[in-house]
């Protein structure tokens, strides 16, 4: 992708519980695109899975017909993954959401949560922060934004091999 322009794709599902294995799917078949190994994909497809689940369980109260939007878009070095939807505001700061480890109490349970207890929310955010780098939640008007981005080591074959397939297609 060297000297490229980024490659986007924007994918839209219904607030359903039941649209989201499709999108998981489509989100593996993207990274599996880029210079992103199997493992790899396969964390940005959990995480991305994890986030929408709960913007349909939280933001959205598992209410159907509300669009959550998935942009993907394959930069020089990294994978930018960004997530919208219209839902309730959440309820953390603006900004990066934490520190490595800052949303865990003692005993693992979050701030407030009895040790022991099982949790409600908290640990999705800690597979995001743990697989993804510079993620960070912004709400602009309505809109919640979630940004994550996974980084890669471009491989200069698979370039030349995505520039012969789209030779080969325009051709």
């Amino acid at each position: 992708m060297a000297g490229s322009h980024p490659k986007a794709i924007t994918l839209v599902i219904d607030s359903s519980l039941e649209q989201v294995a499709l999108l998981g799917v489509a989100v593996q078949a993207v990274c599996l695109y880029s210079p992103l190994t199997e493992m790899e994909a396969y964390q940005v497809r959990l995480c991305v899975v994890e986030t929408v689940n709960n913007i349909i369980k939280h933001a959205y109260a598992m209410e159907a017909n509300h669009s959550v939007e998935v942009t993907m878009t394959l930069r020089e070095t990294y994978l930018s993954v960004e997530l919208r939807d219209e839902g309730r505001a959440v309820e953390f700061p603006e900004g990066h959401l934490f520190e490595a480890g800052s949303d865990v109490g003692e005993g693992g349970s979050p701030p407030g949560q009895a040790q022991g207890q099982t949790p409600e929310t908290g640990y999705g955010l800690q597979i995001v922060r743990s697989f993804m780098e510079n993620v960070h939640f912004e709400r602009v008007g309505a809109h919640n934004i979630l940004h994550m981005e996974k980084r890669f080591t471009p491989d200069p074959a698979r370039e030349r091999a995505d520039e012969s397939a789209t030779r080969n297609v325009a051709a």
